[in-house]
């Protein structure tokens, strides 16, 4: 908790120091821009800038006469003008057309004859060429012909009552035949005046304005203003009858448009620029100082956003997510303390018709059951003291811890209990019930100092199961005997598997949802056993484990599915686990199998990440030599609550897909803590270039909700249920 305050305290203290760094920053730099001669800068800089703006007016009509020029030697044209035949006609008004797109400040193009006609003209829109139209063509043509045919004319600047300010550019191509390309002079004018220093004049040689400072070009502005009316006499006579001229405040410049003679003049307007830098400089110390009093209940407000968000996270991985109890990792850390645990047992409440519910009335319809088993457990703990807490560890095991006071108090309780939980019918719907079939296994009440509570109470479970005892309590007289001995048929069964070949594989269909399209299969393994009985793995893998047939099933699933999907157009996977890697010998064989039936293209290695991987190294030399045969990588049970990010971290470049874990996925539609948990490592895996599978989809609101929150796949019996032959599955 105090490493929680000091970040907090950290936190808002750095955001106070960040906005007095930048109040002083701002204020050092306001400061310097006062001292600073605003005048100075603008005199030092009055030569270098009228001669930018005399450049730009003398290279602003270069592209227009280039393309003038262009136009009047097209092939076409003289095509056109020598026979003008349709498709020429068509082909120069595309010409002109284009070069009215390429140019946007050309109005009109047009094609003239002798007899000042247009032939072709394409115009902007009708008021211009309404406009161009009413001109006088006839001077445009007489100007011209003082000049020899290769050459341009230009007109002189037309100010007209539209508010358009035009020029033309005028080109003979024969001897009766002329271009006109008429262009708007007003981005010339607005890109000229443009200056935060000065003011612009442009002015003809009588002293009339052409542009003055920032008239936006209405000409009512400037009609009746002449030089005089800004300029002293003297300085007026100087600006007009020198080339170049500067005065205290001022540089004026003969200018050449097109070979017509203007005079251009920058003007200093430092102290409106003053004025305005003190406006701004008081605005922005507003804004600074408001935003610092926004910003400190804000930074006070995202300083605590990391502690929720792991509390959400924490809480997440201590509860199940279907009845909202504690789950196991819970119970476990409890244990580990024992101090909390001393003067109390363990009693394991198991749901015997669970996997029966699930196949009759579905997923979704157990999930409720199971909630309600949970919710009605918990009510026991109003009525009996010694009733402690109550935790999920898995799906049908619940977990209690019970004070243990005397033995005529257990049998009450659990018996009690039990009668109660077996005769209470628990609704699904408004037309079914179901009633819950029950076995309970307790720790040994002898012995409240024993650290192995759970796996006491775990082995007379499964010791009742197996005799079929509705109670009972561990004794560990039998510990040696009988409650190894309900292994041994598993065991047998095993044996008998790989033996007669009844190792058999179910394959499940992976969706993918943007394509909706089955792409993947996932290999499960069953066996079957003397009575034909099938066994899921769940019954049997983990005595597998414990034996030296573990290796030999998955050596059995290897093959089998290997050549099943040899000839198959599908990705498949195959689940392996930490035991498997680190087999001496495995990694070759697996080798060997992938190039004998040529599937490495095909196959995805799952690994599961619910189990304690004590060996990364191990773990990153397998999958680099699976990634080098051309195999892909799979995490499956992502977000079990053994995840060590920092290992998915660093093991991310080998990484293809990571699958969620069903506890939360199931009811991911209507549980924002799993939604909160999926939306962290979904965010980890776009980040890390990882695609994601969710399992358990297991109806069309959970689909949909998985597909909305942009995960790659999805794996469940709403897509498909395991089978054993892909081609019954429809797609």
């Amino acid at each position: 908790m105090k490493n929680n305050l000091s970040y907090k305290k950290l936190f808002v203290f750095l955001t106070i120091i960040f906005g007095i760094i930048l109040t002083a920053t701002t204020y050092i730099t306001f400061n310097y821009i006062k001292k600073s001669d605003i005048h100075k800068i603008s005199n030092d800089n009055l030569k270098k800038s009228i001669n930018y703006k005399k450049s730009f007016m003398s290279d602003y009509f270069k592209p227009y006469k280039n393309s003038i020029n262009a136009i009047s030697s097209n092939k076409t044209l003289e095509k056109y003008l020598n026979k003008p035949k349709k498709e020429y006609e068509d082909f120069v008004k595309e010409l002109f057309s284009s070069y009215l797109v390429t140019f946007e400040n050309i109005n009109q193009i047009e094609l003239l004859n002798k007899n000042h006609k247009n032939t072709i003209q394409i115009s902007k829109n009708s008021k211009i060429k309404n406009y161009l139209n009413s001109k006088n063509k006839k001077e445009l043509i007489t100007k011209f012909e003082e000049f020899s045919k290769n050459n341009l004319y230009v007109s002189t600047i037309d100010f007209n009552s539209t508010n358009l300010i035009t020029i033309d550019f005028v080109k003979q191509i024969t001897k009766n035949y002329f271009i006109v390309i008429n262009i708007d002079l007003k981005h010339f004018f607005n890109t000229l005046k443009e200056s935060r220093l000065y003011d612009v004049f442009l002015i003809n040689k009588k002293g009339d304005y052409l542009l003055y400072k920032n008239s936006n070009l209405e000409l009512n502005t400037i009609d009746n203003s002449t030089i005089y009316n800004d300029f002293s006499k003297r300085e007026a006579k100087r600006i007009l009858n020198n080339n170049l001229s500067q005065g205290k405040d001022f540089i004026s410049t003969f200018a050449n448009i097109n070979n017509q003679n203007y005079i251009l003049i920058l003007k200093m307007k430092y102290k409106n620029q003053n004025l305005s830098i003190r406006d701004s400089q008081n605005f922005i110390f507003i804004v600074i100082f408001l935003s610092f009093i926004i910003l400190i209940p804000l930074a006070i407000y995202f300083a605590t956003i990391p502690d929720k968000v792991l509390k959400e996270y924490e809480k997440k991985l201590i509860t199940h997510n279907i009845t909202g109890l504690k789950n196991s990792i819970y119970l476990e850390k409890m244990l580990e303390k024992n101090s909390s645990f001393a003067k109390s047992i363990v009693i394991l409440v198991y749901v015997n018709n669970c996997k029966k519910l699930q196949s009759v009335y579905g997923y979704t319809a157990l999930n409720k059951i199971l909630k309600e088993a949970g919710r009605l457990i918990s009510s026991y703990k109003e009525n009996d003291q010694n009733f402690d807490d109550i935790y999920s560890l898995e799906s049908n095991i619940f977990a209690i811890k019970y004070k243990y006071s005397d033995e005529n108090q257990l049998i009450k309780f659990t018996q009690l209990l039990f009668n109660d939980l077996e005769n209470i019918e628990i609704l699904i719907d408004k037309n079914s019930s179901v009633y819950l079939d029950l076995t309970l296994g307790i720790s040994n009440p002898q012995n409240l100092d024993s650290k192995n509570k759970l796996h006491e109470a775990q082995m007379a479970l499964d010791y009742a199961i197996e005799k079929r005892i509705d109670i009972l309590v561990y004794d560990p007289n039998i510990k040696s005997e009988d409650i190894n001995s309900l292994n041994l048929k598993i065991l047998k069964s095993i044996k008998t598997a790989i033996d007669k070949d009844n190792v058999i594989l179910h394959y499940q269909a992976i969706y993918n949802n943007r394509t909706q399209k089955i792409e993947k299969f996932e290999t499960l393994m069953r066996i079957k056993n003397s009575k034909n009985e099938i066994l899921y793995p769940n019954s049997f893998m983990d005595i597998a484990k414990d034996s030296k047939k573990y290796n030999k099933l998955t050596y059995a699933m290897i093959e089998k599915s290997f050549k099943y999907f040899q000839d198959k157009d599908y990705e498949f996977s195959i689940n392996l686990s930490f035991l498997d890697i680190v087999e001496k010998g495995f990694t070759k064989y697996l080798e060997y199998k992938i190039n004998e039936y040529g599937v490495a293209k095909k196959l995805v290695i799952e690994i599961v990440e619910s189990e304690s991987i004590s060996n990364y190294k191990e773990i990153k030399r397998f999958i680099s030599t699976m990634k080098e045969l051309g195999c892909k990588i799979a995490i499956d049970d992502f977000g079990s609550g053994y995840a060590n990010f920092q290992h998915i971290i660093s093991l991310s470049q080998y990484i293809d897909y990571i699958k969620f874990d069903g506890s939360l996925i199931r009811n991911i539609h209507k549980d924002r803590k799993s939604q909160l948990l999926v939306g962290v490592i979904k965010f980890l895996c776009d980040s890390l270039g990882i695609r994601t599978i969710a399992e358990f989809v297991e109806d069309e609101e959970t689909l949909k909700f998985v597909d909305s929150m942009g995960i790659n796949y999805s794996q469940g019996y709403h897509i498909s249920k395991p089978v054993s032959n892909i081609e019954n599955i429809p797609q």
